[in-house]
């Protein structure tokens, strides 16, 4: 019997962004019309056996020695290949493919703590191991192929992020979502929100002070997301001195209180300064939310002409932004319209297509090898 591994030690704790990326993959997984069997490598106690499914729980440790220790040790002769996030394992009894979120710690080293760099540096000089490599954007995937020009770009694949179902929201649904939100969060009154980390690397002072320079009358802006990366002073300033609106900072928000916060905002902004995929966008329009967002490589990639892009180094360009989401009707209409469709593109289930693809690739690459080497 033939097994494919996944690294799930973000199952229920880590980034937010990688826990629901390996959630997503392991739902998409089990929606295909004929699943492969599945070990699951987690140290929650919440992941439970299922047809098909294993788990072997291990003590959580940090990334690399979690995939390259922890995992190794409980990997039998049945795994095939193994789907880890981030750090490759030097040595596996099984063939690896390791997933990229992103390399924005190496082109723009500043939105990082020294510790974090250190960290995050190891995951270009392991990656080298795996006879797969994943990202999750085409963007990535070119910077991968930049970083090693050597490597054979087939080895190299994409298995991108997905959108929820809860996030797309029906007629019947919709009120009851977004009034259950706004009492848990406190918001009264329209408002625009902005869902992700709190860090420099988000460019949310330029957001402050855009929003207070669009004059948008009584609308609010709320910011959503954990405090995560090094302190952003620049943010901090921005929110002290902003007098003409009102910012509501509401930290982490519950995952069920996503859906119903985006779809009752006027808009949705992300003006990030970098990224490697963008999945607060495309969860916005899945909730019929019109979107305002920086127009960089990645994002592009990720909404089309679907949201409205601008310059995230110009407040003027997303004062301007946000007047014409939040002001012109007509506008509004085309852009939610255009965002749900779009969303639609990026579901679980290809992404789960994807991922076993690539766990077939690299068991196919490390049996050609081994052949190899018995010739």
């Amino acid at each position: 019997m033939v097994w494919f591994g996944i690294d799930a030690r973000w199952l229920d704790a880590g980034p937010a962004s990688g826990t629901r990326y390996v959630r997503g993959l392991l739902r998409g997984i089990s929606t295909l019309p004929a699943p492969p069997d599945l070990v699951l490598f987690t140290p929650s106690r919440a992941a439970q056996p299922g047809r098909g499914v294993a788990v072997r729980r291990l003590r959580m440790f940090p990334g690399p020695v979690f995939n390259g220790l922890a995992i190794q040790a409980a990997i039998d002769e049945n795994i095939a290949a193994v789907l880890y996030q981030s750090f490759a394992p030097v040595w596996s009894r099984a063939a690896r493919a390791v997933v990229v979120h992103d390399l924005i710690y190496l082109a723009r080293p500043e939105l990082f703590t020294r510790a974090e760099r250190l960290y995050f540096n190891l995951i270009p000089k392991l990656l080298p191991a795996a006879e797969v490599i994943v990202t999750v954007s085409e963007h990535v995937r070119s910077q991968v192929l930049e970083l090693f020009p050597r490597r054979d770009p087939s080895t190299v694949m994409i298995v991108p992020n997905g959108v929820d179902d809860a996030f797309f929201l029906d007629t019947v649904d919709r009120p009851v979502r977004i009034e259950a939100a706004r009492r848990a969060l406190g918001i009264d009154g329209p408002y625009v929100v902005a869902v992700g980390r709190v860090n420099p690397r988000k460019n949310l002072a330029r957001l402050v002070i855009a929003m207070e320079q669009a004059n948008l009358g009584g609308v609010a802006l709320v910011l959503a997301g954990p405090q995560d990366g090094p302190a952003d002073p620049a943010l901090l300033a921005a929110l002290s001195s902003a007098k003409g609106i009102r910012v509501m900072v509401v930290g982490h928000v519950p995952e069920e209180h996503l859906p119903g916060l985006y779809g009752g905002a006027l808009a949705a902004c992300y003006v990030s300064l970098d990224e490697g995929f963008g999945v607060p966008p495309l969860e916005a329009m899945a909730a019929g939310t019109p979107v305002l967002v920086s127009d960089i490589p990645p994002l592009r990639e990720v909404v089309g002409e679907a949201a409205l892009r601008v310059d995230p180094l110009s407040v003027d360009a997303i004062a301007d932004g946000l007047r014409a989401l939040v002001c012109d009707t007509a506008g509004r209409a085309r852009w939610m319209s255009d965002g749900h469709g779009r969303a639609t593109r990026f579901r679980w289930t290809s992404a789960g297509a994807a991922a076993v693809a690539t766990l077939s690739a690299a068991a196919a690459l490390r049996s050609a090898r081994y052949r190899r080497s018995r010739a």
